[in-house]
């Protein structure tokens, strides 16, 4: 009796390659991360500003926030156009506009010289 061996594989249920899908989630987790410290850096700087000037660790750690949702924004950007292309179906235009704004909100921030 030979048996065939069972395929380890199970079929996405997306009808997406693996590597399209690992892609895809990476992606969205870099977005996720930039928003998030999008988010924390501007409630650290306004509650410095509004409630507490001489916290000088929180603006600065504010900063830090902001440099890495910069960081993690450069990272969604360039993976856009590599998910965009890989994906059979494109991502929802929305995503894709909120991940772009997402992205660029912290290097236009530093640039104005809004936040610390």
């Amino acid at each position: 009796m030979s048996r065939k061996p069972r395929s380890r594989r199970a079929p996405s249920a997306s009808g997406e390659t693996r590597a399209a899908d690992t892609l895809t989630v990476a992606w969205m987790m870099a977005v996720a991360t930039a928003l998030c410290c999008e988010l924390a850096a501007l409630a650290i700087a306004f509650y410095v500003e509004q409630f507490n000037p001489a916290a000088t660790g929180a603006g600065l750690f504010a900063g830090v926030l902001m440099f890495s949702a910069a960081t993690f924004g450069a990272l969604a950007l360039m993976m856009l156009p590599v998910v965009v292309r890989v994906r059979r179906t494109a991502p929802p235009r929305g995503i894709l506009v909120g991940a772009i704004a997402v992205g660029l909100f912290p290097w236009l921030a530093l640039l104005s010289g809004w936040l610390p």
